[in-house]
């Protein structure tokens, strides 16, 4: 996994320390703003984002301790060779995560290549989920499909498309119309017999 500004390579603990900003805190603690997301984002239940283990002090300033997801980030993969069907596949996964955060509450607000891990298993991870309150899920998807493209559909979801002018439509349609006509010749037949029966 790439290091970004303001990070450090993982420890013997196995985690990932990223520094805050200076306008995080307020008089050298928490920003109460700040501190209430983080609240929420360490008690999010959902397992494909890293954890938020929690905040430490030192004379370097206040880091945010992340699990550790061991893999290949998004930006390594698409500068290396990759099948059009492993991208989709890390893009469906990708957009599953980002509505269970949704669903949560959570908008992440710092999507982008080197955030997204893929582990050995293939399985998708987000990490680095921003401590800024972020309150437009359009942010999440409008950053997903910037890197991986609109959600394409699929068969699932999309109905098979049927040409009109096929030898098999025109005989749907044929066995639609003499089934019309045989119903209304039924009732026509019916109403007949009524009378009949009225009148004798």
């Amino acid at each position: 996994m790439h290091s970004n500004p303001g990070t450090e390579k993982p420890s013997s603990r196995n985690v990932f320390r990223k520094r805050l900003e200076e306008d995080c805190l307020l008089g050298g603690e928490l920003h109460p703003s700040i501190a209430e997301r983080l609240r929420r984002v360490r008690e999010l239940p959902v397992t494909q984002v890293a954890n938020l283990l929690g905040v430490e002090r030192d004379q370097q300033g206040v880091w945010l301790v992340w699990q550790y997801v061991e893999g290949i980030d998004l930006e390594q993969l698409m500068s290396s060779g990759r099948t059009e069907a492993r991208m989709a596949e890390i893009a469906q996964q990708l957009r599953q995560i980002v509505a269970a955060m949704h669903a949560h509450g959570i908008v992440h607000g710092a999507i982008h290549a080197r955030n997204v891990i893929i582990d050995s298993r293939g399985r998708v991870y987000l990490t680095h989920v921003s401590p800024y309150l972020h309150t437009d899920a359009s942010e999440d998807d409008r950053a997903v499909e910037q890197l991986l493209g609109p959600l394409a559909p699929t068969t699932s979801f999309m109905p098979e498309a049927h040409d009109s002018d096929t030898p098999a439509a025109r005989r749907l349609r044929l066995g639609g119309y003499l089934l019309t006509l045989w119903a209304l010749g039924c009732g026509i037949l019916i109403f007949l017999a009524i009378l009949w029966y009225i009148r004798g």
